[in-house]
């Protein structure tokens, strides 16, 4: 190799590494844990707001908005199992600490609704990382940590006007795609902050992936791209989840501009809906120009008078082959089941934006 050629190549690799650098990586959290928590903060800020004090009656308040609708537990992982059929077979080796317990406990009530209860609404420990302080999920998960001090968990609480300045000033050139929200949620998600962009689809064809569809997603959000350095976040719910899929595989530009990609309820792993899965849903049909990682993060939505009435997975993104480079176009991130009929649009409009800024800072 010739001393030009040996130049010519340490410069080509200095310029990928220089556009590596350059690409924002998230911070490596517990996603669903941070976004059920953060869920529970913005409703203690809201019952303080209504009560005017913090007191054993607004604690009471917090508890019932919260315990059995933004459900988490720290042991509830495959939960879904375990509300079908606690069997102490089915848990994970190793087990986390106070796990098999629990599954044995589950295991004796009656039902799904029985243990949904004993899981969501009664079990210390979901009471301790909804309604404890969330300084104790630790440094790393700290909001103000990834996005300044004026993004504390007390102004995550009260959303104060220097929180909504922060994220309009780091959200400022991303684009809110909302395709099948219903109002309120979607009034709410326009009300998070001042100058918040977003396009508010039509409504979508019976056939989520027709040409007339996808190209009415298209035309209402290539109206609103109006800077080179716009990007975009798309937000489903229901069938149009199909549409936002679709247009993401048809639309290479739209996939290099996407930041990322979020389903509530969406119907995603459907009967009708799996070819074009197993055809388009894969790294390789995903990809992006600058070949990083996008999140696609999904919220089973769940009633909990029946919480396994269809299979979880009917909502969720499915995890693609990986590749054999080992790079992941496609990050899936579960953040697991919400009672999203129970959750006031409000809190969820502003949690799952506050998520959002916290997973695509660089």
């Amino acid at each position: 190799m010739s001393p030009d050629s040996l130049v010519e190549l340490v410069a080509s690799g200095l310029a990928v590494w220089a556009t590596l650098l350059s690409i924002p990586r998230p911070p490596k959290l517990e996603w669903e844990r941070l976004f059920k928590v953060v869920l529970s903060v913005l409703v203690a800020g809201q019952v303080e707001a209504e009560l005017g004090a913090v007191d054993a009656a607004a604690r009471d308040e917090w508890a019932a908005r919260v315990l059995g609708k933004v459900t988490w537990n720290p042991l509830g992982r495959l939960a879904e199992r375990k509300l079908r059929a606690a069997d102490l077979d089915d848990v994970p080796v190793p087990a986390l600490d106070g796990e098999r317990a629990l599954v044995q406990a589950l295991g004796d009530l009656a039902d799904p609704v029985a243990r949904f209860n004993r899981l969501y609404r009664d079990d210390p420990r979901a009471k301790d990382e909804l309604l404890g302080d969330p300084l104790d999920l630790g440094e790393q998960h700290d909001p103000a940590r990834i996005l300044g001090p004026d993004a504390g968990w007390d102004q995550v609480a009260a959303w104060t006007p220097r929180l909504q300045a922060l994220l309009a000033r780091r959200m400022a050139d991303v684009v809110f795609v909302l395709d099948g929200l219903a109002d309120p949620l979607a009034t709410r998600i326009l009300e998070a902050w001042p100058g918040l962009r977003a396009v508010v689809l039509p409504p979508y064809s019976l056939d989520p992936t027709a040409e007339s569809s996808v190209e009415a997603l298209f035309d209402a959000v290539e109206g609103v791209l109006l800077r080179g350095s716009d990007r975009v976040v798309m937000v489903s719910a229901g069938l149009a989840t199909q549409r936002s899929l679709a247009a993401l595989a048809e639309g290479g530009g739209l996939r290099d501009r996407c930041l990322a990609v979020v389903a509530l309820g969406g119907q995603i792993q459907t009967e009708e809906f799996a070819p074009w899965l197993d055809q388009h849903f894969n790294h390789d049909s995903l990809d992006t120009e600058l070949k990083r990682s996008v999140p696609y993060l999904s919220v089973v939505d769940i009633d909990p008078a029946d919480p396994v009435a269809q299979a979880w997975s009917r909502q969720r993104f499915p995890v693609p082959v990986p590749l054999k480079t080992g790079r992941a176009p496609v990050d899936v991130v579960d953040l697991g089941p919400l009672v999203l009929a129970e959750i006031h649009p409000r809190e969820l409009a502003r949690g799952l934006l506050l998520l959002l800024a916290l997973r695509t800072a660089g």
